[in-house]
């Protein structure tokens, strides 16, 4: 059976699972984008040969992004099994982990060769994470890493109280951790979250659960409505119209 799912015009998931501590288990996702002839691995998961072989018959390789300092634990193995692909990090990742090896560092908008295909932010005001939020322009998808997670089905005894802990319950959430510790400047983030509103995308695909294609936009808006209510006239963007009262 196929590990790749189509999700849209040069766009593709891979699903896995990380073990974070003892019965605690998250799922993880990683997209494949066709940019410029070759393929783009946005936040590596184990590539076993089975899988290597079905991402050969998509393309080459040719780029390895981590879109957060979160998210490197398979960067360093994948970038093995692709010796000539260029590996990308947000600011901050070389000086952190100087045993990867980077080629690159994300700016806060997308490297020339990827313009044609991809809009790209970098969420200013969180040095904790530095997570880029990536728009795939041909499927109207937005790639997320830990902004807002879609969980819905999990494994592990621990698993439920985690994801209690970080305030990611079962469903479309955004972690209460940004509010109360990673987002240290509230108006430089939202400016950037509503440059990210803005964008046309109907699809939001986390790394963390299930691809949300319902009402994407106007979910993500309200969970964001916190950090962008004060850009949403300028940004042509906002918090959905009525408040998202359910899952």
């Amino acid at each position: 059976m196929s590990r790749i799912t189509k999700l849209g015009d040069g766009l593709w998931s891979v699903d896995a699972e990380t073990r974070l501590a003892p019965s605690v288990f998250f799922p993880l996702r990683m997209a494949v984008m066709q940019v410029a002839g070759e393929l783009l691995l946005h936040s590596p998961v184990p590539i076993e040969p089975a899988l290597a072989r079905e991402l050969a018959d998509l393309g080459p390789v040719g780029h390895l992004l981590a879109p957060n300092k979160f998210h490197h634990r398979y960067l360093a193995q994948a970038a093995e099994r692709y010796p000539g692909a260029r590996v990308w990090g947000v600011p901050g990742m070389t000086e952190k982990f100087p045993e990867i090896r980077f080629d690159a560092v994300l700016g806060q908008d997308s490297a020339p060769g990827w313009a044609a295909h991809l809009d790209q932010v970098g969420v200013s005001g969180v040095p904790a994470i530095n997570e880029v939020v990536t728009l795939h322009r041909p499927s109207r998808s937005l790639l997320v890493t830990d902004l807002v997670f879609n969980m819905t089905r999990i494994r592990g005894l621990l698993s439920p109280l985690a994801l209690w802990l970080v305030g990611g319950q079962r469903g479309f959430a955004h972690s209460r951790a940004w509010r109360w510790f990673f987002v240290r400047d509230r108006p430089a983030a939202g400016l950037d979250l509503a440059r990210v509103l803005s964008w046309d995308f109907d699809r939001i695909v986390p790394c963390h659960g299930e691809v949300l294609e319902v009402d994407a936009r106007a979910r993500l808006a309200d969970r964001l409505s916190y950090l962008t209510a004060a850009h949403a006239g300028s940004e042509g963007s906002g918090p959905a119209d009525q408040p998202e009262r359910g899952r």
